[in-house]
C-alpha cells in the first residue's frame, strides 16, 4: 500500500508515510511519576504524610512560579493593550491568568491537604518533608516537573499567542505567506527571461503604451487590512476615490497538473483631492480574504483562528516582507501595505485609495 486508505476502522496509513501523534508519550510520563513516587518515597517513615506534603507543597511552589511568569508577561502586554486587546484591560487579565480546570482542581485539593496536616492531624508539612534524606525531596520534585508536562500549567490564552511568534516560520502566518510568496508573487512578478513570460513592469508598460497612462510606480500593492475583511474589488462604497480600470494582460502556466493557468492583476485608478488619476496595480492578499472566511466557519480550527487572528496576520506580512527583502528579482516590484482599517469611530471602513496614494508618496520621496 502506498496511499493512505479509508477503511471501516478509520484511516490506514502505510508505515512511511506520517500519521497523527497519540498519546502514548503522556501516558508514559504519568506511568514514570507514579513510579517515582512509589520506589522512592516507599522507604520514608511516614510514607503517607511525606508523599501528601511534598506532592502538595511542590505543587504550590510550581503554581506560584508559574504566576510570578505570567506576572512578568504581563509587563510587555500591557504595551498592547490597545492594538491586541481593544483598551480592555479585563480582557487582558483574562487572557494572561487564565488556567485549565484541571490546574484549579489540583491546586484546590494540595491545599485542601495541606489545610487537614496543618491543622487536623498537627503536623507541619515544611518538617515532614526535610526529615527525609535529599533523594527522596528531589525524586518527588522530579516526579512534580515532569507531571507538569502532563497537566499542562502553563496553557492559556497568551500562552498560544506567544506560541505563534515561536515556531520560527512553522505557524500558520508564516505558512500562508510562504504559499503566497513562491505560489503567487514569485510567478507573476519577475521576468523569466521569455517573450511568453513577461513580468509585472513589462505588463504595466504594454498597458501604459495600449491606453496612453502612466504609473507612478511599477509595483504590486498588496494589500493586508488587519480586520481580513477583503471586498471583491478594491473600489467598494467605503473607497470612493478608487475606480477599477482594467486588466493587464494575462500570464499562463503550467502548474501543479493544471494546463494553461491563468494569472493576472488588476489596474485601478485613484481620483486625487485635486481631481488627478493615478493608475496603481492593487489587490488583497488573498491569504487573508481566505482566513476571514475560515473564521466564519464552526470549527475548532476556526475558534483558535478568531482568538489569534491578529498574530496570524502580523506573522503573515512580517514573513512576506521579508521573502520579498531576500528575493532580488522580486523585491523592487511589490509593496505590501498592512494597516487598520476600520474607521475610528467604527462607521465602517478606511478608503483604501487614499492609503495606497500614501504610500505612492512615501515611494517617490525616497527615489527622488
Amino acid at each position: 500500500m502506498h496511499c493512505v486508505k479509508q477503511t471501516s476502522k478509520g484511516l490506514a496509513f502505510p508505515s512511511h508515510i506520517p500519521k497523527q501523534r497519540g498519546s502514548r508519550s503522556t501516558i508514559a510520563i504519568t506511568l514514570t511519576c507514579i513510579l517515582l513516587l512509589l520506589s522512592g518515597s516507599i522507604t520514608a517513615n511516614k510514607y503517607i504524610l511525606f508523599i501528601s506534603s511534598a506532592v502538595s507543597c511542590f505543587f504550590l511552589i510550581i503554581f506560584c512560579e508559574e504566576l510570578i511568569h505570567r506576572a512578568c508577561l504581563l509587563t510587555e502586554e500591557l504595551k498592547h493593550l490597545k492594538s491586541r486587546y481593544d483598551n480592555n484591560k479585563s480582557q487582558l487579565l483574562f487572557e494572561v491568568f487564565t488556567m485549565s480546570s484541571l490546574s484549579w482542581t489540583i491546586l484546590v485539593l494540595s491545599l485542601f491537604i495541606l489545610f487537614i496536616i496543618y491543622f487536623i492531624l498537627n503536623e507541619n508539612p515544611i518538617t515532614i518533608i526535610f526529615q527525609e534524606n535529599k533523594f527522596l525531596i528531589l525524586v518527588v520534585l522530579i516526579s512534580m516537573i515532569l507531571l507538569r508536562r502532563v497537566i499542562k500549567l502553563e496553557n492559556s490564552p497568551l500562552h498560544d499567542s506567544l506560541q505563534f511568534g515561536e515556531l520560527r516560520g512553522a505557524d500558520y502566518g508564516s505558512g500562508i505567506a510562504h504559499s503566497f510568496f513562491h505560489g503567487y508573487l514569485r510567478i507573476v512578478l519577475p521576468h523569466t527571461g521569455h517573450q511568453n513570460n513577461k513580468g509585472l513592469r513589462e505588463f504595466q508598460k504594454d498597458f501604459e503604451a495600449r491606453n496612453d497612462v502612466k504609473f507612478d510606480a511599477y509595483k504590486l500593492f498588496i494589500l493586508i487590512p488587519m480586520s481580513t475583511h477583503c471586498p471583491p474589488s478594491i473600489d467598494s462604497e467605503f473607497s470612493p476615490s478608487i475606480e477599477v480600470s482594467k486588466e493587464l494582460e494575462s500570464k499562463e502556466l503550467d502548474r501543479a497538473g493544471v494546463k494553461n493557468r491563468n494569472y493576472k492583476n488588476s489596474v485601478y485608478k485613484i481620483i486625487t483631492s485635486s481631481g488627478q488619476k493615478k493608475y496603481v496595480t492593487a489587490e488583497y492578499a488573498t491569504p487573508v480574504k481566505t482566513l476571514g472566511e475560515v473564521m466564519k466557519e464552526n470549527t475548532q480550527c476556526a475558534n483558535i483562528y478568531r482568538k489569534h487572528y491578529k498574530e496570524i496576520v502580523l506573522n503573515f506580512y512580517l514573513t512576506l516582507v521579508d521573502l520579498l527583502k531576500n528575493d532580488e528579482a522580486c523585491h523592487d516590484l511589490c509593496e505590501v501595505i498592512y494597516y487598520d482599517d476600520k474607521n475610528k469611530d467604527g462607521s465602517g471602513y478606511r478608503d483604501v485609495g487614499g492609503i495606497i496614494l500614501s504610500r505612492i508618496r512615501e515611494i517617490m520621496k525616497k527615489t527622488n
